[in-house]
């Protein structure tokens, strides 16, 4: 029987006062449901053709953060703001503050054992740039883009031995464009389309040896 495959659903992240960063890896991710949305049709009897490619590897991403980086000692703070913070053991989290409190340039957050959690940029108290998130062990678990406080293009989340789980395509915070879903064994399982946070067209579910077991018709809302 085929195993349900969840759909990460969109998390959005504030956006005012020294706390607003992207939503941070360790808060866990809501899940939507595996059914389909009102006004799609299931067909476990798939068409000789899909719309996508159970081959077809993952994209390719660009972010260049590491955990031995420590920017910190290198790098000054932007015009007009200060650091602020430390660097693990003294503390958990550093950046550039402005003196009215605003975020602005690099910033990493750390977990308690002094490994990176987070670290991206501040343009304005607005995420911008591409944010990496690490789990404790410093293994990488999301790569994202922000543009002025929103997601936007690729999001990235990863496995702890490395593999790709998912990928999806945002614009303006909100779900727009592919989701593409991978098993633990690297195997596709989900892909399908969404349009301004709605899924939309053809949802494809394969099973583990790569056969196309159902086909979702969500419309073209």
């Amino acid at each position: 029987m085929l195993r349900h495959v969840c759909v990460l659903s969109l998390l959005l992240s504030a956006c005012g006062g020294s706390s607003n960063q992207p939503e941070s890896p360790s808060e866990p991710n809501a899940l939507a449901s595996d059914s389909p949305g009102s006004g799609a049709t299931q067909n476990d009897a798939p068409p000789a053709e899909v719309p996508y490619s159970v081959s077809e590897p993952p994209k390719p991403t660009s972010g260049t953060a590491t955990q031995d980086d420590q920017w910190w000692l290198k790098a000054s703070c932007p015009a007009g703001s200060e650091r602020f913070g430390a660097a693990p053991p003294a503390g958990t989290e550093i950046g550039c503050r402005t003196p009215k409190g605003k975020l602005e340039g690099r910033y990493a957050k750390f977990h308690q054992n002094g490994k990176k959690a987070e670290e991206g940029e501040y343009a304005n108290n607005l995420a911008v740039g591409i944010w990496t998130a690490w789990d404790e062990a410093g293994r990488k678990q999301t790569e994202s883009t922000y543009e002025g406080g929103q997601k936007q293009g690729l999001e990235t989340e990863w496995y702890p031995d490395g593999k790709v789980k998912s990928q999806r395509e945002y614009k303006a915070g909100k779900r727009d464009g592919l989701t593409v879903l991978w098993d633990e064994a690297g195997q596709k399982r989900t892909a399908m389309t969404y349009k301004d946070a709605k899924p939309h067209g053809i949802e494809v579910r394969w099973d583990e040896s790569g056969k196309v077991a159902k086909v979702i018709d969500h419309g073209s809302n």
